[in-house]
């Protein structure tokens, strides 16, 4: 087992523990740029299986638009952080100091998108799962 991958286990694990913590999921967004693909296909799975955990957090959502920042999967943070700023489900949406956070990512992340980036991965699969992203976004 290498360094690397022990690292992303220990990142991975931190954020399917402490799904609240933003620096947890901005780590492993940094970690995740280097890791060989297979292994980011099964982080996205175990990412998919934290937002599932708890779907109707708008932090969650949040926070996965900073993992998603930190890989340089600007695609993916859109779309995270449009759906933390419009957050329709639950109890309440972001305070708003987190969706001024949301708005900012929103707007860096559409402005660094690529139009040919492949956004059909496990983690953004989940979301719309939950309904909180709509099964028409790409």
């Amino acid at each position: 087992m290498t360094v690397l991958y022990k690292y992303l286990e220990t990142a991975v694990s931190a954020v399917e523990r402490h799904p609240l913590i933003r620096q947890n999921f901005s780590d492993l967004g940094v970690v995740h740029r280097v890791v060989p693909p297979m292994q980011r296909k099964e982080v996205f799975e175990r990412l998919g299986r934290v937002l599932k955990s708890d779907p109707e957090n708008p932090l969650i959502y949040l926070n996965l638009a900073f993992f998603a920042a930190a890989a340089n999967r600007y695609d993916i943070a859109e779309v995270f952080s449009f759906a933390a700023c419009n957050f329709k489900k639950g109890k309440s949406g972001l305070k708003p100091e987190d969706r001024i956070i949301a708005e900012n990512v929103y707007n860096s992340s559409k402005a660094k998108t690529h139009r040919s980036d492949e956004v059909h991965n496990p983690l953004v699969a989940a979301a719309k799962e939950c309904g909180v992203i709509k099964p028409s976004t790409p």
